[in-house]
């Protein structure tokens, strides 16, 4: 490589994410695609009748994955006739978009933290307090155009504009990633004003 080796983000068949990371391997490359755990249903019932659930692993960024080296490598050619791949994400200019290395370890702190949700017993208690509390919580907290902060969850420390919100404490967020607006949705108790 004849610099420093900068992130780029790949575009990828929709479900081929492993796909295309395999195949980076296979040439020498060092693919990252993040991953966020959920909890689904089995369709099957332990002995006291209640719904068994398994943790699967999603992409975080679906139909994206990153890769690092020099835009000057011989190889960054290469990485278009892999499997799976559909090419790069574009700047204005039509070049290949570089991903600053504070969002990557955003990203990966975001991964690190969505796993050990799972494992925090506490965390599970609190979702089940919130899920199991249908009534109306009152006027919402925020309201659309507000800037938030996520304060726990995959997306811990990001700050997103609210699209909408409603008295149970459904929050719809925007953040801007990739070069559109994506939508999330999350629980007011997640929030919390951006600056604070």
């Amino acid at each position: 490589m004849t610099g420093k080796s900068i992130w780029y983000v790949l575009q990828t068949r929709p479900a081929h994410e492993d796909k295309a990371a395999r195949g980076l391997v296979a040439r020498g490359f060092d693919p990252y695609a993040p991953v966020v755990y959920r909890r689904v249903p089995t369709g099957r019932r332990d002995d006291k009748g209640r719904k068994l659930t398994r943790e699967i692993a999603r992409p975080m960024f679906p139909g994206y994955i990153f890769v690092q080296f020099d835009a000057g490598d011989e190889k960054f050619a290469e990485v278009r006739i892999v499997p799976g791949i559909t090419g790069y994400l574009k700047d204005e200019a039509g070049e290949p978009q570089a991903v600053p290395d504070v969002a990557m370890d955003l990203i990966a702190v975001s991964e690190t933290e969505e796993f050990g949700r799972y494992l925090d017993e506490e965390e599970r208690a609190r979702r089940a307090a919130l899920r199991a509390s249908k009534r109306k919580r009152g006027p919402p907290e925020f309201k659309a155009g507000d800037d938030v902060r996520v304060v726990r969850g995959e997306w811990k420390d990001w700050i997103m504009k609210v699209s909408k919100a409603d008295d149970l404490g459904r929050v719809v967020l925007l953040f801007h990633i990739f070069g559109r607006e994506t939508k999330i949705h999350a629980d007011q108790a997640d929030l919390e004003v951006a600056g604070v």
